[in-house]
């Protein structure tokens, strides 16, 4: 998250708005890299796509073997409340 709070140079963003930003970059990237994009192209090139860190939240995005390549969120509820770890 360090990385995505410096590109947004401070502003404090959660974990699912990072992840929501990199899906939509690589949504963006996998459309605009068809010629004819439709659901079935798109899903195609999914797989492929790479994102630099200064294409995404800033830790960059690869997908390996269909599900992006990041490190597991660990979420804890204490005292009923949400706890990122």
């Amino acid at each position: 998250m360090k990385d995505a709070t410096n590109r947004w140079q401070g502003e404090k963003i959660s974990w699912r708005m990072a992840t929501s930003y990199d899906a939509t970059q690589a949504f963006i990237k996998a459309m605009s890299s068809s010629n004819n994009p439709s659901r079935q192209s798109v899903l195609e090139k999914l797989p492929s796509i790479n994102l630099s860190p200064n294409e995404s939240s800033g830790n960059g995005l690869k997908f390996i073997e269909g599900e992006p390549k990041k490190e597991p969120v660990l979420v804890k509820v204490a005292n009923g409340e949400f706890k990122k770890n």
